[in-house]
């Protein structure tokens, strides 16, 4: 899944080079026309209702990372509320980063990412047992999907954020494959940096991936497997209704289902799709 994924991903990067050669100009240049966080949170809130449910009006709370933990930390972080509060959230933006790049991330962790799923979920008053049960894949799966979805609400070039998707996907799924790798086949490190280098050109940085993959097994598969997870269901339900399928229908069933294994998703996804099929004839 992970090695096809990888490969469709390049060809399409490719076309799309193909089809508009200045895409790469702007890849090296590029500059998100929002990069204030509370004002791409007010955005997304709009933005994102034209492909997903409305959910409750809840309060999001941006703050930052201290500088004693954010050389340790990734680029944000949403923090899961109370189960009895829920209408009070918080999103933490690591300042080391590049601000200018921050868009997508803050789609991953806030609107129609990480906030976004646990508030529609909470609102649904789901029974309490189901706050025990974790399903990372599930939550990493989804908040990538949106992520990728994202590029497209951002106000840059259709074909850009279309190579930006495909890219971040080789990248994460490039990750992924050297985890299993490492941790599964048992490569090497010699093997793992030449796998990773072919890719980005950079021994160094290759050797740092592997660090870093090697400190933390399995902590790329949740965001790789969870979105190809969604994208495999996505294409089923698109391939079974045709011109009857509908993207906000679609993420409102996800939703609806709320944290669970993809296995099972799947199986309810058969009814859903008859249940659409039967109501359309």
């Amino acid at each position: 899944m992970v090695d096809l994924s990888i490969e469709e991903n390049i060809l399409k990067m490719g076309e799309i080079l193909e089809r508009n050669p200045k895409v790469y100009d702007e890849l090296m240049d590029i500059s998100f026309p929002l990069q204030e966080p509370t004002e791409i949170i007010t955005f997304l809130k709009s933005a994102v209702l034209e492909d997903f449910p409305e959910i409750p009006s809840v309060n999001c709370t941006i703050s930052y990372v201290p500088e004693s933990l954010q050389e340790h930390l990734s680029p944000a972080m949403y923090l899961v509320p109370a189960i009895d509060e829920y209408e009070n959230n918080v999103i933490y933006i690591n300042p080391e980063y590049d601000l200018a790049d921050i868009f997508p991330t803050i789609a991953h962790e806030g609107y129609p990412g990480h906030l976004y799923q646990n508030v529609y979920f909470r609102g649904q008053n789901p029974h309490p047992i189901r706050t025990l049960l974790n399903f990372v894949g599930y939550d990493e799966g989804w908040a990538t999907y949106v992520e990728m979805h994202s590029y497209h609400l951002s106000g840059i070039d259709d074909s850009l954020a279309e190579f930006l998707s495909a890219n971040n996907v080789v990248i994460l799924c490039m990750y992924a494959r050297a985890d299993m790798a490492i941790h599964y086949e048992g490569w090497s490190k010699a093997k793992t940096i030449a796998y990773l280098e072919n890719f980005i050109g950079n021994k160094a940085l290759s050797e740092t991936i592997y660090s870093t993959l090697l400190e933390e097994p399995g902590i790329y598969l949740p965001y790789a497997i969870g979105y190809l997870e969604l994208m495999e269901l996505r294409e089923k339900a698109e391939d079974k209704l045709g011109d009857d399928f509908i993207l906000k229908d679609f993420h409102k069933f996800i939703l609806d289902i709320g944290p669970a294994q993809f296995a099972v998703i799947d199986d309810y996804l058969d009814h859903w799709i008859a249940d659409h099929l039967e109501a359309s004839n």
